[in-house]
């Protein structure tokens, strides 16, 4: 039987890696403070500044004359709350200004509301302009993401032995296989993440696919977007001939390289078991993650939780993400591991 290992972003936050969606949030806003004239088309104000008078002006220049080193940019804006700071990409000003978003599937999931948002847009208007502005903003964010992540690639990391040990865990009855022994074949890290710090884990015989790409890799480049096509939105969508809704559907990046490819022959290949090592297993994964826990060659799938500093921890979170997944609950009721036989990830 093998053995399928779905790396998500909580893996690299287990090993101290500032690749959290807050840690990127707060490079953005620092290099907005760097650069103000990439991000803002100008700073207005309708009263009357001493120095600018009253009207719209270069951000770089008001940031030059009040700006104070070591303030933060929300703190900055709200001192100069008379004044309007005018952001050229709309999307980014959304997830600035929206404090209750935690992790990156969160953007995916907004960036979807905003897609539907357009579609409706386009249905009252006939005008594609609302999805062209939305897909730009979200290119550019995109964009700095990948150069952000590319200062944290390269930094060492501890690797955590219980996590190296239980990569060619033997299997027992809780597994829910129907015969011991059952041998451990073949084990295939399903990177989500765009780093490599699997790479650590995995041995020469061992198969990885970084299905959502890997940073600066021409070959295969970095796939951010949406990738619930069970909706309905989605199907109505798909109906109107305007490719540029679809243009961050994941479902269209799978088919630029063969890892989809890939992954589809080794779920094919035998029984396996998925281990789940960060991954919140959220709706903009929704499609892929279906197809791997429902296929009739998946047995079992075992949580790897968080241990909060109060004491809590996200297992019945990521179990109530996995069930969503699922159009079979029986399936997913034999399937999926009681939180004893899980263990903390590290």
């Amino acid at each position: 039987m093998n053995r399928i290992i779905i790396i998500g972003n909580g893996f690299d936050l287990a090993h101290g890696l500032k690749t959290s969606y807050k840690d990127f949030l707060e490079w953005i806003k620092s290099k907005i403070v760097e650069n103000p004239d990439e991000y803002f088309e100008h700073i207005s104000t309708s009263t009357a500044d001493h120095y600018f008078g009253t009207g719209n002006f270069k951000a770089s220049d008001f940031f030059r004359r009040y700006y104070i080193k070591s303030r933060k940019l929300d703190d900055f804006i709200s001192i100069y709350s008379e004044c309007k700071f005018v952001y050229k990409n709309k999307f980014l000003e959304y997830l600035i200004n929206k404090q209750d978003l935690e992790n990156w599937v969160d953007i995916e999931e907004e960036y979807f509301k905003k897609l539907k948002m357009c579609f409706q847009n386009y249905y009252e208007s006939q005008s594609i302009d609302s999805i062209t502005k939305l897909n730009q903003d979200f290119t550019q964010i995109k964009n700095d993401l990948e150069e952000y992540l590319c200062l944290e690639k390269g930094k060492s990391v501890t690797i955590k032995e219980k996590l190296m040990t239980s990569i060619i865990k033997p299997f027992d009855l809780n597994d829910n296989i129907s015969a011991i022994p059952t041998e451990l074949n073949n084990v295939l890290f399903l990177n989500f993440n765009y780093t490599s710090y699997e790479k650590y884990y995995a041995k020469p015989h061992m198969q990885t696919i970084y299905i959502h790409g890997e940073l600066k890799n021409e070959k295969n480049p970095i796939i951010f977007g949406y990738g619930d096509e069970d909706t309905e939105i989605y199907k109505e969508i798909k109906k109107i001939n305007r490719n540029e809704f679809l243009t961050n559907m994941k479902l269209f990046k799978y088919f630029n390289v063969s890892n989809y490819s890939k992954l589809v022959r080794f779920i094919k290949s035998a029984k396996y078991q998925i281990y789940i090592w960060g991954h919140s297993c959220g709706n903009s994964d929704g499609t892929l993650l279906k197809e791997l826990f429902e296929d009739d060659n998946c047995v079992s799938i075992r949580p790897f939780y968080h241990i909060f500093e109060d004491g809590s921890n996200n297992y019945s979170d990521i179990v109530m993400n996995i069930a969503r997944h699922f159009l079979d609950d029986n399936a997913f009721r034999r399937k999926v591991m009681n939180r004893e036989l899980c263990e903390e990830l590290k």
